[in-house]
């Protein structure tokens, strides 16, 4: 499981950050080591999949406990784990 990481690595200075744009939660996850792209989350939102996101106004913001819960992932298990 991976820890609830509410802090977020920029130019050197790690930020805690309650809501991080698209680009900022591409980053974010990149640096929890699953890597996408801004224009992948972007598509995502469009096809109503991947990690929760809120909107205020316009704009959309993703919370790094959000972040964290997808880039957990869920557990598939094959006939071979059973």
């Amino acid at each position: 499981m991976l820890p609830s990481l509410n802090i977020f690595f920029e130019e050197g200075f790690f930020m805690c950050k309650q809501n991080l744009s698209t680009k900022e939660a591409a980053k974010y996850l990149e640096e929890i080591g699953t890597p996408f792209t801004a224009k992948t989350m972007e598509v995502w939102r469009c096809r109503k999949t991947g990690p929760v996101y809120k909107k205020i106004g316009h704009k959309v913001f993703y919370r790094p406990k959000d972040l964290d819960a997808f880039a957990e992932g869920e557990t598939i298990l094959t006939t071979d784990a059973v």
